[in-house]
């Protein structure tokens, strides 16, 4: 019998914060080297990323390497319509430009156009080797992924921990076009 979403996110939720947070950090920066090596992200100017929190993948040195490396770096930012959570990229020039904003992650101010970022990287608390991705449960990717009229090349960045055979996935899931852990690039 398969575990229902809830199920599942709470055990890989539980699995990821038990990570040490030397391993956390290691694996991190196993992850990030692998990002930069992709072809993918040479062949785009745009990169959505998000300001990690909590146990997820700390992507910070890949956000200063892509400012290093003149990419249009971009951040959500959050906007609520009734219980519904959306958000919008903006593209900032330096993290000073981040602000502390909705659950208190750190977002654009929004004072610049919205962006759309050609490429993303995705947080989740966990993915299936079928590039499946488990969010939070909000559905707040989905939602910003099924409003754009071109979806952007998604890299979904994770924890070998959390990475499971399948991950049960709807119609209105996105799958990622790489999942990259610690020991592994799934394509």
């Amino acid at each position: 019998m398969r575990m229902s979403k809830s199920k599942l996110r709470s055990k890989l939720l539980a699995r990821r914060n038990e990570l040490a947070t030397d391993f956390r950090n290691s694996a991190s920066n196993n992850i990030v080297e692998e990002v930069l090596r992709q072809k993918a992200l040479s062949t785009h100017d745009s990169v959505g990323l998000y300001w990690p929190t909590g146990s997820e993948v700390d992507v910070r040195p890949l956000i200063y390497s892509l400012f290093s490396n003149e990419k249009t770096v971009c951040f959500p930012k959050v906007r609520l319509e009734g219980k519904a959570v959306h958000m919008d990229f903006f593209a900032i020039q330096a993290v000073e430009q981040l602000k502390t904003g909705f659950q208190g992650i750190l977002e654009p101010d929004g004072a610049s156009d919205i962006a759309l970022p050609s490429l993303l990287i995705v947080p989740g608390v966990g993915f299936g080797r079928n590039k499946t991705r488990l969010g939070y449960g909000g559905g707040t990717y989905d939602r910003y992924l099924a409003g754009r009229e071109r979806p952007p090349f998604l890299i979904g960045v994770g924890f070998n921990e959390t990475l499971e055979t399948e991950v049960p996935a709807e119609t209105h899931d996105w799958r990622m076009n790489l999942i990259i852990t610690e020991d592994e690039v799934l394509s």
